[in-house]
């Protein structure tokens, strides 16, 4: 006599793989809630950024569009724009460290939330740099209490050492 737990287990196990409907679907956590894309302009304090690494401060402003994700799906709301003040030691040529920030975001329906971000951005400012990953706080507001990641290029038309702006293109997630 066969097992009718091993017989069912096996039935649905052949079916699964027959149809290619799987038995487990991904779990909701691993999907980010808001992916959206993001561009802006950053500004630094003159003098501007140096040959050699220096403490300096820097103002951004950010505008959001594109953005998909469960939040989107279920009419949560999206970030529209974002400011920031921080400081980041930083140089032309080596990797930016020990960035900071404090700044707002204004979501689609109107509310405004805080959001900190701190640790080593891990980019460089000359003109092939690579994506800098800020990862980021929801403080207060809207998602209050989650964390997103900010990743972003900077690309400036100003030669270093002396850059004071640059403009900045890459994607903003919330993910838990």
């Amino acid at each position: 006599m066969v097992n009718s737990r091993f017989t069912l287990a096996l039935t649905v196990s052949v079916f699964a793989a027959l149809t290619g409907i799987p038995l487990a679907g991904p779990a909701d956590a691993a999907a980010p809630l808001l992916t959206c894309d993001e561009t802006g302009k950053v500004r630094w304090d003159a003098p501007g950024i140096g040959d050699s690494p220096a403490k300096i401060h820097w103002t951004d402003e950010i505008t959001f569009t594109n953005c998909t994700g469960t939040a989107v799906d279920k009419g949560l709301p999206i970030p529209k724009s974002e400011t920031d003040d921080g400081t980041e030691t930083a140089s032309c040529g080596q990797e930016t460290t020990d960035n900071t920030s404090t700044g707002t975001i204004t979501w689609s329906f109107g509310e405004d939330s805080k959001v900190s971000s701190g640790g080593h951005a891990k980019h460089n400012k000359h003109k092939k740099s690579r994506p800098g990953v800020f990862p980021t706080r929801i403080d207060t507001g809207n998602y209050k209490g989650k964390s997103a990641t900010d990743s972003n290029t900077v690309t400036s038309e100003q030669p270093c050492p002396g850059v004071t702006s640059a403009t900045l293109v890459g994607t903003f997630t919330i993910t838990s």
